[in-house]
């Protein structure tokens, strides 16, 4: 099973301040891994330990996000992919799909994307299923958990405003996760923060 996790730098939404005009002021502002990306590695990293196979994480961000993504390695995921170019500067949603499905392809194959269903940054949650549509393969949005993998297909429970709805959908295919209300998040160990540096980084 070979399954990639796309992750985002945000800032801490506890110490978020915005301007006159209602925009987001992030200098000065610490930046933190996205916790609903977090969700979906620590979802991928079960299903690893589940079904083998690898966890592999990507973002899209400058070169001060390596934070997050250490955390990702620390975390446990097996390698690292990370895009930086000033030209990706104040890309829109449309461009930042675009620009990782083009990654994706290059990356290789992989069985599962996985994402968080939204950044607490911009909280639009287009990214999952534009790359989904880029890539051209099915996705599913508000995925609380993934309840099986086999014969080339998934089955997964994803969370309506009323209740929950269980689909199956043939791999490869994307999975917008949202954590349930109760999740508690792992922080990473001193191993895994030792091990994480010698991780691949690409």
């Amino acid at each position: 099973m070979n399954i990639l996790v796309l992750v985002k730098q945000v800032p801490d939404t506890s110490d978020v301040k915005f301007d006159e005009r209602g925009v987001m002021i992030r200098e000065g502002v610490q930046s933190i891994l996205n916790v609903f990306d977090q969700f979906a590695l620590e979802e991928a990293l079960r299903l690893r330990q589940k079904y083998g196979g690898e966890v592999s994480v990507m973002t899209l961000a400058p070169e001060q996000a390596k934070t997050a993504v250490q955390k990702c390695l620390a975390l446990g995921a097996d390698k690292a992919y990370h895009i930086s170019d000033k030209a990706f500067g104040g890309s829109d949603t449309l461009a930042t799909s675009y620009a990782l499905s083009l990654a994706i392809k290059k990356a290789g194959n992989f069985d599962l994307i996985m994402a968080g269903n939204q950044a607490t940054d911009g909280d639009t949650g287009h990214i999952g299923p534009q790359v989904a549509e880029w890539l051209g393969i099915p996705h599913v949005s508000y995925v609380e958990q993934v309840l099986s993998i086999e014969n080339g297909r998934a089955t997964v429970k994803s969370i309506l405003e009323d209740g929950y709805r269980i689909v199956d959908v043939e791999l490869p295919a994307l999975f917008a996760c949202l954590p349930p209300t109760n999740f508690e998040y792992t922080n990473p160990s001193m191993s895994g923060i030792i091990k994480a540096k010698s991780k691949p980084y690409i």
